[in-house]
């Protein structure tokens, strides 16, 4: 059976993969994205820039982090964060 599971975020309307619209507790988890910054050189993340947002978000986000960064030295990552 089907059940929401804790500390699981879910859609429950929406025009897309929601519990309103028929879908399964499965189908309508939402997964949270977090986009960084990272120094290619050490691995260490320099910056966050942005936590919690969604997979469509996290794009926006990180196309803005590229766009704005030393490349040479730096790259943008986005991690799933549940």
């Amino acid at each position: 059976m089907d059940e929401p599971k804790t500390g699981k975020i879910y859609s429950l309307t929406g025009s897309g993969k929601s519990i309103a619209n028929g879908n399964s507790w499965a189908e309508s988890e939402v997964i949270l994205y977090r986009v960084e910054i990272v120094e290619i050189a050490t691995g260490e993340v320099v910056s966050v820039i942005g936590n919690d947002l969604t997979e469509r978000q996290a794009e926006k986000r990180e196309l803005t982090g590229l766009s704005r960064i030393d490349r040479e030295n730096f790259f943008v990552r986005t991690v799933k964060q549940n």
